[in-house]
């Protein structure tokens, strides 16, 4: 699967195939453990999540695994890193998701290269990568 770096972001598609027991989404989860690798959260992964949660009835699941899970916000600095990241998306022609350009941009302004992801918007975005499961 290939070496990670200390601190990555999980995104919504792999936290609910966590839930869902997904063999890929539960190796990985496992290989981040044995490599000490610190996996985070954003605000706008857990509000996908939660509406998730509440439309299927699986709030008590749902709220054990983000009680594992450090999540970071939408603060300033990812609000200012979001919009340069659109800004230079647009200049090339190119579009992203509003909560996907959120993620990216949280990622960004806390230096985390790798978002834990099966969508491919984010290679859009100049400096991040993701990891597949």
């Amino acid at each position: 699967m290939g070496e990670m770096e200390a601190r990555v972001i999980a995104d919504s598609d792999f936290l609910v195939d966590l839930l869902r027991g997904s063999k890929g989404a539960v190796n990985l989860a496992e290989q981040t453990l044995r490599e000490g690798v610190e996996v985070l959260s954003t605000s706008i992964s857990v509000f996908e999540l939660w509406l998730g949660a509440l439309k299927l009835g699986r709030k008590d699941e749902t709220k054990k695994l983000l009680d594992e899970i450090d999540i970071l916000p939408l603060d300033r600095e990812a609000t200012l890193s979001s919009a340069e990241i659109l800004h230079n998306l647009q200049k090339r022609g190119r579009g992203i998701d509003y909560r996907d350009l959120l993620i990216a941009g949280i990622a960004r302004s806390r230096d985390i290269s790798t978002i834990v992801s099966r969508d491919e918007s984010f290679t859009r975005v100049d400096g991040l990568r993701i990891k597949t499961f």
